[in-house]
């Protein structure tokens, strides 16, 4: 399985306790169970290892994870910062207005072109998780520009074209004055 096959859902953040359990920041928040499937790649500097999951339970909003070989906390020390990646096939699909990120990032991001023309922001990035909603960082003619994954901003995410359309709220990205598009 070549890394493209895998995706990364959380982050080994810190050991716990003194058994060799570990505490996973999983990305995107919990869901279900914890981690689909029983192995997982754990990758940190390029290098990978498969782990077996023996147990993981839910605490205080991350995953407390045994992998099979881990019985101290040093042991479990050792694996922070490992990124957890899982098999993509073994992800559930998302359901009607749920997106991986891995799916949204590379897509073109186009203005609606209410009363004018669409213009093209650029590619988004990165995906930043805010809490209250997630942000599409976005790199184009203009720079850098960040959107808020809203409802009242995002009107359309189209997988087929890779393209996902929004409506820019007053404020959100500078404007050069009007004789001004070279900013002399």
């Amino acid at each position: 399985m070549t890394r493209s096959d895998r995706v990364a859902v959380g982050k080994v953040t810190a050991p716990h306790g003194i058994r060799g359990e570990v505490r996973v920041h999983v990305y995107g928040g919990l869901d279900g169970d914890g981690l689909p499937g029983k192995v997982v790649f754990l990758v940190r500097d390029k290098k990978t290892r498969a782990c077996e999951i023996a147990r993981m339970r839910p605490h205080k909003g991350a995953l407390i994870v045994l992998f099979e070989g881990f019985a101290t906390r040093d042991e479990a020390a050792s694996l922070v910062g490992c990124e957890v990646e899982v098999p993509a096939s073994a992800l559930p699909e998302p359901g009607p207005g749920e997106y991986y990120y891995r799916d949204l990032v590379g897509m073109d991001v186009w203005t609606a072109g209410d009363g004018g023309e669409a213009e093209r922001l650029g590619q988004v990035t990165n995906i930043i998780p805010t809490g209250g909603n997630d942000v599409f960082e976005v790199m184009g003619p203009r720079g850098e520009v960040l959107i808020p994954a809203i409802k009242e901003v995002v009107l359309d995410v189209d997988h087929g074209e890779r393209k996902i359309t929004v409506r820019l709220l007053e404020g959100l990205i500078e404007t050069p004055p009007e004789g001004d598009k070279e900013g002399k």
